[in-house]
């Protein structure tokens, strides 16, 4: 009955629509376009109508001969060819390979060929290829909506602009690029312009999408928004400072990428620590709050550091020294964050154990615990003599013996670790005082010049080793 029901709702829209009178089948139905009576007489000349009326809406519509993809909903076959060609747009290496690597003639291949190739996207230079905006007078007449959707991502807004509302725009006449196409136009053309263009998800900006991001994308494209940004004035100067500064392009989107990468970098215990300049903490938390790589630059990071956000039209040369002059001193600051960690945990580690603190006193402590590992082998003092001992009497190294009292590595300590490393220092320094206190009989029974003249015989040793002598006689001395 369903079945019937619904051929019979379909035959009867079919002979309203007919242009043809009553009496020859029709419905007699009239058809006005712009305002004239068109007076079509049957069903072909409809639909030639139709086409026409089509392509006076839709003039700047992409041709592209591809089944697959170029359509409103598509197969899970061509969802699968569609996922690999954005994956692709998205890899940097695979984009200088012919054809994206592609091999044989699978789905994708097509994808390529009809889009990518025809609209003269992946052209080769210097026996590599790269990827550019589509070419004005390709056959896919993809140039149009290109433009249109630099024009909507470069528009001066406060807020990024969201993908759905992107492809709305861009489904409405003239261009009615359809639903299937749409996530290839938009990847490409953040790959043609990932140097000042910034992609975000869910309000947070990523400096370097994934391929899981773009993934999420096609199912999900109002998770997404996206904007551009043009520098210019003072601004530009900044941009080329920092640009050749990290050795990477005088672009936005690569500075704050470098910038980034810089402040990942860090250890646990730079990103979370307290003992910086509060100037140097609000920086810190400015880099990863950021929304927007130009707020960030601009007017987050310039305003932690105390200076005010930078203006378009800003033009002080005292503003443009003090942003550099402040912001090396916190990434100074961050980056010496670790070392002085380091530093002051030693320093209260050889104190702790009767040591000055100082490469002596360390090479000290080691000569100690070698001494007392041969002679107590067993005790629960070992594992630290041990730990020493590995250190070479190399005070560079002495963070591994810091990390084995913690049972953490230094680099991950939060303020937890540091107040317990205290604690845990001291309880170390006594055991290890309380194993060497038997053996330290002999030092009390020299005079001060015989402990000098001990500690000269000391030294000599320690570099006849050091020169890799194999057998030390008396003469040496």
């Amino acid at each position: 009955r369903l079945a019937n029901a619904e051929q019979s709702v379909a035959q009867h829209k079919y002979r309203i629509l007919d242009p043809r009178i009553a009496k020859n089948g029709g419905g007699g139905c009239r058809y006005i376009w712009d305002g004239t009576v068109l007076g079509l007489k049957s069903a072909r000349e409809v639909s030639m109508m139709l086409s026409r009326v089509c392509d006076s809406l839709y003039s700047l519509s992409p041709v592209i001969r591809n089944e697959l993809v170029n359509k409103r909903l598509i197969s899970s076959q061509a969802a699968a060819a569609r996922r690999l060609i954005v994956n692709a747009l998205n890899d940097t290496d695979t984009i200088m390979v012919d054809r994206f690597g592609i091999q044989g003639y699978p789905p994708e291949r097509s994808v390529y060929e009809s889009i990518i190739a025809q609209s003269g996207m992946h052209v080769a230079k210097n026996n590599t290829y790269k990827l550019i905006a589509p070419v004005k007078d390709a056959p896919t007449k993809l140039r149009p909506a290109w433009d249109y959707i630099e024009k909507l991502v470069y528009a001066n807004r406060d807020v990024p602009l969201n993908l759905r509302e992107l492809y709305d725009e861009l489904a409405k006449p003239p261009y009615g690029v359809l639903e299937g196409l749409m996530p290839i136009l938009i990847t490409a053309f953040y790959a043609v312009n990932r140097d000042e263009v910034s992609l975000y998800a869910e309000g947070t900006f990523l400096p370097m999408p994934s391929e899981a991001h773009f993934e999420l994308l096609l199912r999900r494209p109002e998770l997404f928004s996206i904007s551009g940004t043009r520098i210019c004035g003072i601004r530009k100067k900044i941009i080329e400072r920092l640009g050749k500064s990290l050795q990477t392009e005088t672009k936005i989107l690569s500075v704050v990428r470098r910038l980034y990468a810089m402040m990942n970098s860090l250890t646990k215990y730079a990103r979370e620590t307290s003992s910086v300049s509060e100037r140097t903490q609000r920086f810190r938390k400015a880099f990863f709050d950021a929304k927007s790589p130009e707020k960030l630059l601009f007017k987050d990071v310039p305003e932690s550091l105390g200076i005010g956000e930078i203006l378009v039209s800003e033009s002080a040369v005292n503003t443009y020294d003090q942003f550099f002059k402040r912001l090396n001193e916190s990434l100074k600051e961050l980056s010496e964050a670790l070392p002085k960690l380091i530093f002051e945990s030693r320093k209260i580690l050889l104190l702790s154990c009767g040591f000055e603190n100082s490469e002596e006193g360390w090479r000290s402590l080691y000569d100690k615990s070698s001494f007392l590992l041969s002679r107590i082998g067993g005790t629960d003092i070992c594992p630290f003599l041990q730990n020493i001992v590995n250190t070479s009497g190399d005070w560079e190294k002495a963070d591994a013996v810091m990390s084995y009292i913690q049972q953490m590595p230094i680099s991950k300590w939060g303020v937890i670790q540091i107040a317990e490393f205290k604690k845990n220092a001291s309880g170390v320094g006594e055991r290890f005082k309380a194993a060497a206190r038997p053996y330290d009989f002999v030092s009390e029974q020299l005079s001060r010049q015989e402990l000098n003249e001990a500690a000269k015989l000391q030294h000599k040793f320690h570099k006849l080793c050091d020169e890799g002598c194999d057998f030390i006689s008396l003469s040496h001395f």
